[in-house]
């Protein structure tokens, strides 16, 4: 078996990857892939998961076409949370197609069909939609220009999205993280410092906010202490939310 999961968008030749894969497979032998699925991406308007790192943001239809040039063949498929939407696809060579359950890939074929992901129309919103959540987010640190605002998580995506809404020490003081190898440096771009989470604890900030939102519930767990001195946690992707 091989196992590939949040790997097809790190790769620069995906074909060759893929290709990889089905030279390695003994003749029943399953291939799993999990990437994040492109209609959540779009749907629920995640740009901030589209950065220098990724080659590829793919939907079912377009999985199936590089599993097939690889000689592969999905069978089944699921969709899960992970990253705002994943979709994970077992396949097998394309030689033990007859085992195959043709009902449970065409139901989401289907699906992407009847949404017009293959079609533009399908993505015309979506800078608009990361214009308005940018502009949402810009009139919050107006209306908060008195208030101490951190970040944390320096992240991937927390510095896509910091550096689009053009984010800097006069409205946000730093960001936190827990990792002792980023701490003491400045985030790409906005230059932001990075801090330990005692530099928070110290501080005691009046708004924290989660950049890594895909794990905001696990995080507001943790900063539960913040609510002690009357801080508030939120998150700003797709659109604000404050965990009270």
């Amino acid at each position: 078996m091989v196992v590939a999961n949040n790997v097809l968008a790190h790769v620069p030749d995906i074909n060759d990857f893929v290709g990889a894969c089905s030279n390695l497979l003994a003749r029943n032998g399953i291939a799993s892939f999990e990437f994040q699925y492109l209609p959540r991406l779009i749907e629920n308007h995640l740009f901030d998961t589209i950065y220098h790192e990724h080659f590829s943001y793919l939907s079912f239809h377009s999985a199936r076409n590089i599993l097939r040039s690889a000689g592969l063949e999905i069978f089944a498929s699921e969709e899960i949370p992970t990253h705002g939407g994943s979709l994970r696809v077992f396949s097998r060579l394309a030689s033990t197609r007859e085992s195959e359950n043709i009902s449970l890939t065409e139901e989401i074929a289907e699906y992407e069909k009847s949404i017009g992901v293959a079609s533009s129309v399908f993505y015309k919103d979506f800078q608009k939609a990361a214009d308005n959540c940018r502009d949402l987010f810009l009139d919050f640190l107006w209306t908060k220009r008195d208030k101490k605002i951190v970040a944390y998580g320096a992240a991937a995506k927390g510095n896509t999205f910091l550096n689009f809404v053009g984010a800097s020490q006069e409205s946000i003081d730093y960001v936190v993280d827990r990792n002792v190898e980023k701490i003491g440096k400045h985030l790409p771009g906005s230059l932001l410092p990075v801090m330990s989470e005692e530099k928070l604890k110290e501080d005691k900030p009046d708004y924290v906010l989660i950049l890594p939102w895909n794990i905001a519930d696990e995080l507001v767990l943790q900063l539960d202490y913040v609510k002690q001195w009357g801080g508030t946690l939120f998150t700003a992707v797709p659109t604000l939310r404050f965990y009270e």
